[in-house]
């Protein structure tokens, strides 16, 4: 059959417009709605714009009601399987909470080649002591997650600690709304947005019974591919 391309009309002022904006206030709050809106897609919905540059969000304003964002082009998108979303999850709220340990444990035993990494517990020291470093210090403001990430890809990279590649197009794609939020509103950090959604499930009550379902499958298949292969590892030992 043939396949059909549906497009919309969307009313909006691009987001670029509003960067140098004198209104700090507005600035902000369209930070704060970005971030909100880029971690639903990463920690709900498993369903991430993975090219949110300046030139893909639109500002609608109406007297009635408060500022949103428009996402346009979802051409390019990020979708993680089961085992990859909760691997991811429990490595971002190992961040949040300043845990570079067991942030450098899990990616060592959820490596694609947990047999090759190179000095282990070297590598768990440098991550621990990075993250002690920038998080544990309140340093996030003038590092940011940009420059935190890069440093964690290094010391992946140095350690042969390889990620599954969708999880790195995920890194890049945050790094990227990171510069625009910070643009907006540069106190803002992701991972202080990110606390109350990993600590106190911020927003699920406006989740769809369904959508809650659906979130509750995919963390019990991620959790289950995973024991399945660790019995794998065990019985190849």
């Amino acid at each position: 059959g043939r396949r059909i391309l549906v497009e919309t009309w969307e009313d909006g002022e691009p987001i670029s417009r509003f960067l140098s904006s004198k209104n700090d206030s507005l600035r902000s709050q369209l930070a704060q709605i970005g971030f909100d809106a880029y971690l639903k897609m990463m920690l709900y919905h498993n369903f991430i714009h993975a090219d949110l540059h300046p030139g893909n969000i639109l500002v609608r304003i109406s007297d009635r009601l408060p500022p949103r964002l428009v996402f346009l082009d979802v051409g390019l998108t990020t979708t993680l399987d089961p085992e990859a979303w909760v691997n991811f999850r429990d490595l971002f709220v190992s961040i949040v909470k300043g845990d570079g340990k067991t942030c450098a444990e899990l990616m060592i035993e959820r490596s694609q080649q947990s047999h090759l990494v190179i000095e282990p517990e070297k590598y768990i020291q440098e991550m621990d002591r990075l993250v002690s470093q920038i998080l544990k210090a309140n340093n996030l403001t003038n590092w940011g997650i940009g420059r935190l990430m890069s440093q964690v890809l290094n010391l992946c990279r140095v350690h042969h600690v390889k990620l599954e590649p969708r999880v790195s197009t995920l890194v890049i794609g945050t790094i990227l709304v990171e510069g625009i939020g910070r643009q907006l509103d540069p106190a803002l950090n992701i991972l202080d947005a990110a606390k109350p959604y990993v600590l106190s499930g911020k927003g699920m009550e406006l989740l769809t019974w369904r959508d809650k379902l659906e979130l509750f499958w995919l963390e019990i298949k991620g959790r289950f591919y995973r024991l399945e292969q660790i019995f794998q590892d065990m019985a190849k030992e």
